[in-house]
């Protein structure tokens, strides 16, 4: 999908140096420098999924992925790219099943064309403020995360306000 919209930008927050990092082809090591950086689908794959680069983590891979998401949404909904929406259909037909009715996909287009991305928040959920690392001695040397309940339900009301299933327990 990256590829037909002509490839997405980012704007990595930390030069990426993954020697591990396994193309498929026989070739490994993936390296991107801090900065704005235009990927083609080849590149942003290696950029989601790398994770064995100093101080690299999966929070990092995953706030990662988020990132390449806003910026194939940004790209899907440039008016030159609706003439190829048969062709992302079938694209995204082989990885991604829907009972969502065809017939509304230039209404979500609208509403996502709306949609000013500097507004759009990105979380993820990982340790200190909404998970922690139990003592090895609780997990039996296993690594674990558990999530803190009450800081998530504090920020699905901060999200969600009244909406919140977590609302009414708090007041």
């Amino acid at each position: 999908m990256i590829d037909l919209v002509g490839g997405v930008t980012v704007d990595n927050q930390r030069a990426i140096n993954d020697p591990r990092y396994d193309w498929l082809d026989g070739t490994h090591g993936f390296k991107l420098s801090a900065g704005k950086h235009h990927l083609n689908g080849r590149t942003a794959l290696a950029y989601v999924r790398s994770r064995q680069g100093a101080g690299d983590n999966d929070f990092n891979r995953a706030r990662r992925q988020q990132q390449v998401l806003l910026a194939l949404r940004e790209q899907l909904t440039k008016p030159e790219n609706l003439p190829k929406i048969p062709d992302l259909l079938d694209a995204a037909g082989d990885t991604i099943r829907t009972n969502f009715p065809s017939e509304r996909v230039g209404e979500m287009i609208d509403l996502a064309q709306r949609i000013d991305t500097s507004t759009v928040r990105q979380v993820v959920l990982g340790p200190r403020k909404y998970a922690e690392v139990p003592p090895p001695s609780e997990t039996g040397g296993i690594y674990e995360l558990r999530l803190k309940m009450d800081a998530l339900a504090a920020f699905s009301i901060e999200i969600f306000g009244t909406s919140s299933r977590y609302y009414a327990a708090s007041n």
